[in-house]
């Protein structure tokens, strides 16, 4: 049986590297080409087996490092392509690295802080053959600036070979057991992360940036919302805020309101492989005689470690129906209608939160972080991790004081707002035990949606405009 492939044999020759150039358009081949004072990026390797691939494209003996041209308006792909050009090894099989960080292909230089250095010499990338980035990533895992809680890890050498011992020192969890799956949920937070790392290293180069008031909103309205879980420590807090990733967004921002949001965060469990999924689809656009609005949201537990999503395979464009299948739920949707008749279901029940929370937390047990950890503080977790900051008002005194339901942000304003809207404080009231406010609409309260086999949508009425039977086709999601 033969062993794994070496990274030197990926070469190819000259002529197969000339032919394989052929295939590519002049528009693409014109793109690689820079001016003859442009800036050299110096590509250095940290395996043996890189270096030795480095030793024979330098064309000088035991030079283990090559130069590529680059301009500040290239994307790391075109850099990656000049690279290639001179490794003759076929992207696929490696990136490039630095600073800790793995480069994707599709991010401009312009955002990219590493790139944007002053310094007199030439800036350093690191060849990394596929097999050694997982490695890499787990060598230079830092404290970033979007993490609340310090938590600096060991260095590589003494990271333990465990993986459940070596999970517990990468992240700050809270109360482990043991599980199989330890490994693969270090693989997939770090891919998640990795997405975030992107994200704020564009916001430290602009703040203008697209989704840059949409990822503040998130990143403010998590920790936020764990404020009223006065069990839990301080640091207790940050920790569970910085397991809340957000791996996938899209926004279209027009003038006071966003038009369309698209978002996926993954929450990671503190105490088991385990994470939930949360993903929002929202549209609001006013026209001459018309007013375009609808949203949905759902939410995925991960009993066991799967890879971060950036979509998620749509099963039917009715609102209704976006989150069914592959273990999606609905927490709530809403539609207006054409005649602007308002359709919604809040069907998120008591059980649903009491998975997630124990997916997350753990189950209440004395002392453990499951005890520490309302429902009430799950359901606002998850209404945070897609950029709702929304309270859960316990008695009138504390809607006095922190308010009760969707709290308005002026950098990235999303409406919620709605007679029987889809998300409801009074609703997440009830499945959560907490007695209603004097305001709370009875009915929000003695029709509590239960998941079932036989009753796939909990609570919604089909007789006033709010539940599903009702749409007559008019929700559909773009």
């Amino acid at each position: 049986m033969s062993g794994p492939t070496s990274f030197k044999s990926l070469r190819l020759s000259q002529v197969d590297y000339d032919r394989h150039m052929q295939s590519q358009s002049s528009y693409a081949q014109d793109t690689l080409k820079c001016d003859e004072n442009a800036p050299e990026l110096k590509i250095t390797a940290e395996s043996e087996e890189a270096k030795e691939v480095l030793r024979e494209s330098s064309g000088v003996e035991d030079q283990d490092w090559i130069l590529v041209p680059y301009d500040p308006r290239d994307s790391t792909e075109l850099i990656m392509q000049r690279v290639e050009g001179v490794i003759r090894i076929p992207q696929k099989h490696w990136k490039l690295a630095g600073n800790g960080r793995v480069f994707r292909s599709h991010k401009d230089l312009a955002f990219l802080g590493y790139f944007g250095r002053s310094q007199t010499e030439s800036i350093n990338a690191i060849l990394l053959p596929k097999s050694d980035v997982n490695g890499y990533i787990a060598a230079n895992r830092m404290t970033k600036d979007w993490m609340r809680f310090p938590h600096k890890p060991s260095a590589a050498s003494e990271l333990p070979v465990n993986p459940h011992a070596r999970a517990q020192a990468l992240f700050p969890l809270l109360d482990t057991a043991d599980s199989p799956h330890w490994a693969e949920y270090i693989a997939h937070r770090q891919a998640a992360e990795a997405c975030i790392d992107d994200a704020f290293e564009e916001l430290e180069c602009d703040e203008n940036v697209e989704n840059a008031a949409y990822r503040k909103m998130i990143r403010a309205a998590t920790l936020k919302s764990l404020c009223g879980e006065n069990d839990l420590k301080e640091e207790e807090r940050k920790k569970i805020a910085d397991a809340v990733v957000n791996v996938s967004l899209w926004t279209n921002h027009g003038g006071f309101e966003m038009r369309d949001v698209y978002v996926i965060t993954r929450i990671h469990s503190l105490v088991a492989p385990k994470s939930v999924d949360m993903h929002l689809t929202y549209h609001y656009r006013t026209r001459l005689s018309s007013v375009e609005y609808y949203y949905t949201l759902g939410f995925r537990i991960n009993a066991t470690p799967v890879p971060p999503l950036e979509d998620i395979p749509r099963r039917s464009n009715e609102v209704v129906f976006v989150h069914t299948g592959q273990g999606w739920r609905t927490f709530g949707w809403f539609c207006l209608g054409h005649r602007r008749t308002e359709h919604s279901a809040c069907l998120v029940s008591r059980f649903d939160l009491q998975e997630v929370h124990d997916a997350l937390f753990g189950p209440v047990e004395t002392g453990k972080l499951g005890e520490r950890v309302s429902l009430r503080g799950t359901a606002k977790l998850m209404l945070a991790s897609v950029g709702f900051e929304f309270d859960i008002a316990l008695d009138e005194e504390d809607k006095a004081k922190n308010g009760d339901g969707h709290t308005v942000n002026d950098g990235a304003r999303l409406c919620l707002s709605a007679r029987k809207p889809g998300i409801s404080a009074a609703y997440l009231r009830t499945i959560c035990g907490i007695p209603p406010l004097e305001d709370d609409d009875a009915e929000w309260h003695s029709q509590v949606a239960t998941r079932t086999s036989d009753d796939e949508y909990g609570y919604g009425s089909d007789d006033d405009g709010y539940g599903h039977g009702s749409q007559d086709g008019e929700c559909i999601v773009a």
